[in-house]
C-alpha cells in the first residue's frame, strides 16, 4: 500500500506551467492542454481540434482562456514538419 508521502497524497505541490501542443494541418489543427507541476508530473487537462481559418484561431484563444484557472506561464509548441 502506498504511503501518505507519495504525490498523490501531497497537498503541497505547486503547478508551474501550462503547455498547449498544436498538431497542424492545412485545414485543421488539433490541441491538447496540460500543467505540468513541481513533481514534473503531467496532467492533460483537455483536447480538442478546430478549423485553420481566422475564427477557428479566435475560437482556440477562447478556449485556452476557459481552461486557464491559474496565472501560470503558458508554453505553446508543436513539431516542425
Amino acid at each position: 500500500m502506498k504511503g501518505f508521502s507519495d504525490n498523490k497524497y501531497n497537498l503541497n505541490m505547486k503547478n508551474l506551467k501550462y503547455s498547449i501542443g498544436a498538431d497542424v494541418s492545412m485545414k485543421d489543427f488539433a490541441c491538447c492542454i496540460s500543467v505540468i507541476n513541481d513533481q514534473q508530473e503531467v496532467k492533460v487537462k483537455a483536447t480538442h481540434k478546430f478549423a485553420n481559418t481566422a475564427a477557428g484561431f479566435g475560437l482556440f484563444l477562447q478556449w485556452v482562456s476557459h481552461h486557464k484557472k491559474e496565472e501560470l506561464p503558458i508554453v505553446f509548441v508543436m513539431e516542425a514538419t
